[in-house]
């Protein structure tokens, strides 16, 4: 899954690495972005007007994550009625990244799942003032809502009014604390860098610690001794962090992505 202001088209040269080890690869344009765009010149823009309408008007549709991940599902639709699909894994870079996390927790149908620059933890952020990364990363949504709700500056209550109307549970259910858990015991990897303004790595240690609790949970309950579930869980959830590094995909998250999904996917 392409970042945003991207399109499928950007993911060619990842497709192409994949299927040289044997992966059957796809890739899709999100909405208001490459051939779904209307204003294929300035996808960027185009999208963030979307969100700007889906906050004016108030859940018509959500072009902020979950209608992108509803088209993934139908894409695992499309997928699972081949003959030639067995395992399927999922990744994608920040925006993509954050479709590749969701939808993973929604669907067990995605058996492993590496998100790349994008599982965050949104309710951490607007807590702890740590939101602005994300926020300069669509700043139109940001800028209408300051205007409508009468307020001088984009601050944090603007956020929180901002997230909770584009995306209703953003700040619970779908974030990262709750939502991550959800792929247990699947094959899950997060890549992130340390000093990612978009993605802050308290909130990305929050989730992970949270969802490692629940790998495992699941796999005592699976009759594993502790100790072997405990390196289970480090085999299924792995973080891999790049020191130094903000929002930016690196070619060191490339490979621990391709060799994580060759442990998991071709076993």
């Amino acid at each position: 899954m392409h970042p945003t202001g991207s399109s499928m088209s950007s993911e060619q040269a990842r497709q192409v690495a994949y299927a040289e080890r044997g992966y059957l690869t796809a890739a899709i344009d999100c909405r208001y972005h490459g051939r779904r765009c209307e204003q294929l010149e300035n996808p960027r823009e185009a999208y963030q007007q979307a969100i700007v309408r889906a906050w004016r008007e108030n859940g018509r549709e959500h072009p902020f994550l979950l209608d992108n991940v509803w088209d993934i599902l139908h894409c695992l639709d499309i997928l699972s009625s081949r003959d030639d699909v067995g395992r399927v894994g999922i990744t994608g870079t920040s925006l993509g990244g954050m479709h590749s996390w969701l939808a993973a927790a929604l669907d067990e149908r995605i058996y492993a799942a590496a998100p790349m620059i994008g599982v965050q933890g949104f309710k951490w952020a607007v807590d702890n003032n740590a939101w602005q990364g994300r926020a300069e990363s669509i700043p139109l949504v940001f800028d209408a809502a300051a205007a409508d709700l009468g307020r001088d500056k984009v601050d944090t209550q603007v956020v929180r009014e901002v997230w909770n109307r584009i995306l209703p549970g953003l700040l619970d259910a779908w974030d990262a604390p709750f939502s991550l858990p959800c792929c247990a015991p699947r094959p899950f990897l997060i890549a992130s860098g340390s000093v990612d303004p978009r993605c802050p790595l308290p909130g990305v240690l929050e989730a992970y610690e949270l969802a490692r609790g629940t790998y495992l949970e699941q796999l005592q309950a699976q009759g594993l001794p502790q100790e072997e579930a405990a390196g289970e869980v480090a085999k299924r959830l792995q973080l891999y962090i790049e020191d130094g590094v903000g929002h930016k995909p690196t070619q060191g998250m490339d490979k621990a992505i391709a060799d994580f999904f060759d442990q998991h996917l071709r076993a």
